[in-house]
């Protein structure tokens, strides 16, 4: 449906004012107290705002046309009529909240604090307003008709308007008791048609606004404000001509004016309109037929890419530009938003033709639109990064950690011909280790030359758990505290100065382990010496809570503290796995006369 301005359009807020003169309620909006003659020229008004849900009567049916109204119950009502609790102003309604909480708290109001910070968010009221109205000694007390006649002028958002014009002349038989502040309020309003004189001709601007003329102020200024809000898709901006052309629901671009005085706020801050870009969604708001605010969200990328410019061609949907991937032959093509950001390799601002085929460029993406594309050097150089891991999935890649924020966790594609050294040698990938410093070459992005140098570190301690397997580790206890390292299959392995394998490693001897970048490259042990006759047999008795088991008549003493318990197929075990009748394979030493197991293989 087409936007049209000049449509006067029905605001229904079904929220009432929660106050004592404005109390719920009546299940019906005829109130018994309105149809004597005297109240003739506000009947059809009252009915009106009642039916559209922002007066409501007493419990006893009545509407008590002649109470008085509040300040803080007139810019509540006011604010409504602004759509301040409509659903289209939800997003703005969060952000008011956040901003002027504590400054809406700190008025300790009974209640309207959202449209009270909705006015703040808008402009509408200034905090100095807030003294003016709401401070705690004025808030609760009656409205005076002048001052209504300010928070009608800027709920219209007439305010400017209002200040601008220097020959307010008005017929009213009291002018001149207008407070001068008030003069261009009154001027506005009156002429407005909102507000009129009392039936002597004059205006009375002390007098306190009284229900049944809040009623008739509401509707006047209801069908004045003419409230319309939408949020269609902005196709461009004309700073020039103060144009935004808008695509409606039928897919139709629309011509949408501003004027000096349109409010646009950009992620909740007030800005202007040189700020915003084309080819989002904004919030458009339409106040007595003009165009009153413009809230728009800072555009972010859905996506942001690195890729080879192949150049662009111009069609009927704009400027498409096609793409290559580095290091691959795929191709990719996205059409230009009409506000797109070009830079060139030094950051200058560019122009498309300023964009050589072959170029290599990072661009962000958000609709399915470049929003931003930039040059980018052919070659770059990360330098004294760390490698945290490199993986397999399409293809290979290098992740990283890096001081400089910009580096940190990135993840890197590694040529298919990519050039590896370590530690001064020309070696292959599987040489490069988690925890190698790296300094890397890339050319379009893609890891051409990796030189890469060992983190070197040795540890010493008392093996504490040894457990083989496919993934075979080492549990060490180093200054009181367990750590475990990852034995590679090439990890050279020696016992007492002997070539060893993880077999020949007991808990409780002592270790020397040397990493390369956190792999274990060498072990060696040191411990009492190894029996010169391993027992082989079948177990005869388990006794775990004694700690020994007997074989071939021996007694052989174990634990799960000394002994290493594995499978032959090298999963690790313990004590309560053996069995009697159970083939194991035991190696240890005497001790004290007695045989002491540091390893016992169970046989499948």
């Amino acid at each position: 449906m087409k936007k049209l301005l000049g449509m006067i359009l029905t605001l229904s807020i079904t929220t009432a004012i929660c106050s004592e003169a404005f109390a719920t309620s009546m299940s019906s909006p005829i109130f018994s107290d309105i149809y004597d003659e005297k109240y003739a020229w506000a009947k059809d008004y009252i009915i009106n705002m009642a039916n559209e849900g922002y007066i409501t009567g007493y419990d006893d049916g009545t509407y008590k046309p002649d109470n008085e109204v509040t300040r803080l119950e007139t810019i509540v009502l006011f604010a409504r009529a602004m759509g301040a609790l409509r659903t289209e102003n939800e997003d703005a309604l969060a952000l008011a909240l956040d901003k002027y909480e504590d400054t809406v708290n700190d008025l300790k109001l009974n209640f309207g604090d959202e449209e009270i910070a909705f006015m703040l968010y808008r402009g509408v009221l200034s905090e100095d307003d807030l003294t003016t109205y709401l401070s705690s000694s004025k808030a609760n007390k009656p409205m005076p008709r002048q001052e209504a006649a300010a928070i009608i002028t800027k709920a219209l958002c007439g305010e400017e308007e209002a200040k601008a014009e220097v020959l307010t002349d008005m017929a009213y038989t009291d002018t001149k008791l207008i407070d001068p502040d008030y003069t261009q309020y009154v001027f506005y309003a009156s002429e407005m048609g909102i507000m009129n004189g009392m039936d002597d001709g004059s205006f009375s601007p002390d007098s306190s606004v009284l229900r049944s003329q809040i009623a008739v102020m509401l509707s006047r200024s209801v069908d004045k404000i003419n409230l319309y809000i939408e949020s269609p898709y902005i196709d461009d901006i004309d700073y020039d001509k103060n144009n935004i052309t808008i695509v409606d629901t039928e897919g139709e671009k629309v011509l949408v004016g501003y004027d000096e005085n349109t409010k646009f706020f950009l992620n909740g801050e007030l800005s202007t309109e040189d700020n915003f870009v084309a080819d989002t969604t904004a919030t458009l708001t339409y106040i007595n037929n003009r165009t009153a605010f413009v809230d728009m969200q800072e555009l972010v990328p859905d996506n942001t890419y690195k890729a080879i410019y192949q150049g662009s061609t111009a069609n009927s949907e704009g400027t498409s530009v096609t793409f290559k991937e580095p290091d691959s032959d795929k191709t990719s093509t996205y059409l230009l938003s009409s506000k797109v950001s070009l830079f060139a390799e030094d950051g200058s601002t560019a122009l498309l033709r300023n964009f050589a085929l072959g170029s290599y460029v990072e661009f962000d993406v958000a609709n399915d639109k470049i929003i931003r594309m930039s040059i980018l050097k052919k070659e770059s150089f990360i330098q004294q990064a760390i490698v945290e891991s490199i993986d397999i999935e399409d293809d290979l890649y290098i992740t990283i950690s890096h001081t400089k924020e910009e580096y940190d966790g990135m993840k890197l594609k590694l040529n298919d011909n990519v050039v590896v050294y370590k530690n001064n040698d020309i070696e292959d990938l599987s040489k490069i280790y988690t925890g190698d410093r790296v300094d890397i070459t890339l050319e379009y992005g893609v890891v051409t030359k990796l030189v890469a140098t060992s983190n070197n570190k040795t540890y010493e301690g008392t093996i504490s758990e040894v457990n083989i397997s496919s993934s075979s580790t080492i549990k060490v206890k180093i200054d009181d505290e367990i750590q475990t390292f990852d034995v590679l299959t090439d990890t050279k392995i020696t016992a007492n100065g002997e070539d060893a394998t993880l077999y020949d490693l007991r808990v409780g001897d002592t270790v020397k382990i040397t990493t390369e970048s956190g792999a274990v490259l060498k072990i060696d042990t040191t411990a009492p010496a190894v029996s010169s006759n391993p027992i082989t047999g079948v177990v005869e008795i388990v006794n775990t809570s004694k700690g020994f088991i007997k074989v071939n008549g021996e007694t052989i003493f174990c634990s799960d503290s000394s002994t290493t318990f594995i499978t032959s197929n090298g999963s690790t075990q313990t004590m309560k796995n053996i069995q009697v009748g159970s083939t194991v394979s035991i190696r240890g030493s005497m001790q004290n006369g007695a045989y002491t197991a540091s390893l016992i293989i169970i046989e499948d």
